[in-house]
């Protein structure tokens, strides 16, 4: 086929299949994923889900990072390994389930304890069924499911 007729984009299988060329995202993304079955992390992932603002709000921001929970049987043995990856471990914060990791554009949110990973997407889906887009009120729900805090208390 000859290129003034493609626009940009690609039929892969010659007939009408048509895909879009990949965004930069989807490049980081595959990326960091390809770096991560290097090390064979998926070995120790028990579940993983895309989540944050790109998840739960519509319309999906352009101009965030790439956000991904992951339940795994240890934490702390897989931050190791993505930190051998190319991942920058952000730590952990005080009282929290998780583990913080950061490659480009990417976040990892890894943690060991399932009721955590649980209520992480469910305050995930409240806040997607409600569309809501003030990042300080999606704070305030998941700080509500998740630490049972009350809005305003510390």
């Amino acid at each position: 086929m000859s290129d003034r007729y493609t626009f940009g984009w690609s039929d892969s299988i010659g007939v009408f299949g048509m895909t879009s060329p990949k965004t930069e995202r989807e490049k980081v993304v595959e990326a960091a994923v390809a770096q991560m079955e290097l090390f064979n992390l998926f070995d120790y992932a028990i579940k993983l889900e895309y989540v944050g603002s790109r998840v739960t709000c519509v319309p999906a921001p352009t101009d965030t990072d790439e956000d991904v929970l992951i339940l795994v049987k240890d934490a702390v043995k897989f931050a190791e390994k993505c930190v051998n990856a190319g991942f920058v471990d952000k730590g952990s914060y005080v009282g929290a389930a998780f583990i913080s990791l950061i490659q480009g554009e990417v976040n990892l949110i890894v943690t060991h304890e399932e009721e955590f990973y649980d209520k992480f997407m469910l305050a995930t889906h409240v806040c997607k069924s409600l569309n809501v887009l003030d990042k300080q009120h999606r704070i305030t729900v998941f700080q509500a499911i998740l630490y049972g805090k009350a809005y305003g208390k510390p």
